[in-house]
């Protein structure tokens, strides 16, 4: 299952990273932007909701290289991330006993690409479906689904140009997917970061617009 993620994510990072170069990045304020509709908002409080309502256990995990935290359901252990795991982005990997169900949470330095662009190169992908913008937790992120390899992916763009990407399989377990609206919730900037976290966080709601 983990090679099945990396070579996922490798594709999906690659063709947008190829796709990027040859786009021009969207203005930080345009007219559709503003003529877009109101963004679908979810929080934490959601999250425990789903939590409650599904007889769920888990804790949140804070990420050493971003000053974000996520909630991650107990069934799934962290696997020890290997050198080339770290080379290819990832900075936490979860997966169940089974191996049948994963969270991977990647950051990859995308050169500066804002959000918009990064929509547009997804949108220009095929086998992507359900693409939205949302708020979480006060964060501005995009979510998309690519049936085919049965994923949900939620992402963000970083005030250092970065992108981080958590991407949850499978999505047409209905009892797992419990796990992964209520992870898709808890997405959120952790309350007391080191000066160095400090320095890198994911966009916010009016940075980003």
């Amino acid at each position: 299952m983990k090679k099945q993620m990396r070579k996922l994510a490798a594709v999906l990072l690659a063709m947008v990273m190829a796709m990027g170069t040859a786009m021009p990045a969207f203005a930080e304020e345009s007219e559709a932007a503003e003529e877009a509709p109101a963004l679908t908002e979810l929080n934490w409080e959601q999250g425990e909701a789903f939590i409650e309502q599904a007889g769920l256990e888990g804790d949140f995990v804070t990420f050493d290289e971003i000053a974000c935290k996520l909630w991650v359901p107990a069934e799934l252990q962290a696997l020890e991330l290997t050198d080339e795991d770290r080379e290819e982005g990832y900075i936490g990997y979860f997966q169940s006993e089974d191996e049948s169900k994963v969270i991977a949470v990647q950051y990859v330095n995308m050169d500066g690409m804002d959000l918009d662009t990064y929509q547009a190169n997804v949108e220009a992908m095929e086998g992507v479906t359900d693409l939205e913008r949302g708020i979480f937790n006060g964060l501005e992120g995009l979510t998309y689904m690519m049936p085919d390899q049965d994923s949900g992916t939620l992402a963000f763009t970083t005030q250092m140009g970065y992108i981080l990407e958590i991407t949850y399989v499978p999505v047409s377990d209905a009892e797992f997917f419990n796990a992964v609206s209520a992870s898709m919730c808890s997405i959120q900037p952790v309350e007391e970061a080191g000066e160095a976290a400090e320095e890198e966080t994911v966009v916010e709601e009016e940075t980003a617009a």
